[in-house]
């Protein structure tokens, strides 16, 4: 991506900007916690530039596929100076019911909602 790790940190960590739901709360720091519709995340980790893990808290409704389940943003810098991020949702697995719905979606969500926003931002802090 055409950012650098600081800038890709900071539009993963506003995923109200992104996401295709709504999300309150804060999602940047250790510690913190947000929610998008009717589930809740805990931030586990927050390490700047580098790495972001958000824990997916269970749900009392009938949809658990997601239910302690993690996100997982590592992002680096490759000798180019080009920023990579390698996304995981650990816990999903692709024998587990809704697992290519879930993948398509984070597919759709990461390149047509946080792709996008990282060209943004790195063209109005120019």
């Amino acid at each position: 991506m055409p950012a650098t790790r600081e800038e890709v940190y900071r539009a993963i960590t506003k995923p109200n900007s992104w996401w295709d739901q709504e999300a309150e709360g804060d999602a940047s720091v250790e510690g913190g916690e947000f929610h998008v519709e009717d589930r809740g995340f805990s931030v586990s980790e927050a390490d700047d530039g580098k790495r972001v893990v958000w824990n997916v808290e269970p749900t009392d409704d009938n949809d658990h596929e997601w239910d302690d389940t993690s996100l997982i943003f590592d992002i680096s810098e490759d000798d180019d100076g080009e920023t990579k991020v390698n996304f995981t949702h650990r816990g999903i697995r692709p024998h587990d019911r809704g697992y290519d719905e879930i993948a398509k979606t984070w597919k759709d969500r990461i390149a047509k909602g946080l792709q996008p926003l990282i060209g943004r931002e790195d063209k109005e802090n120019s």
